[in-house]
């Protein structure tokens, strides 16, 4: 990615994203970087703009202003918090993050 730093394991750059449900200002010039080895969380009360920042990321939300950038054939998994699994499924955690990897 230009810019990256020189190691060259940028994975995900959010630069300047701004994003507007309606009047309400949801995400207000929102910037970081992640890169490889790096473990993300975002925390903070309900209705602060979490899944938003997730949606931007992901591709599923295009933001109003800024911009996502990410590293070619990069795979993100997302697992929302709330999510109905079949109880006939018995995944184990290990088995779970699995599925993902092929």
């Amino acid at each position: 990615m230009p810019g990256s730093s020189g190691n060259g394991s940028q994975l995900v750059r959010v630069e300047g994203v701004d994003v507007y449900h309606g009047a309400l200002h949801a995400l207000d010039n929102i910037e970081f970087s992640v890169s490889s080895g790096e473990l993300v969380t975002l925390i903070g009360p309900n209705g602060c703009g979490k899944t938003t920042l997730v949606r931007v990321v992901l591709g599923l939300l295009r933001p109003d202003q800024g911009s996502v950038i990410r590293k070619p054939d990069l795979t993100i998994g997302y697992m929302p918090q709330h999510a109905t699994v079949e109880p006939v499924l018995p995944l184990t955690v290990r088995r779970f993050v699995e599925l993902g990897a092929r």
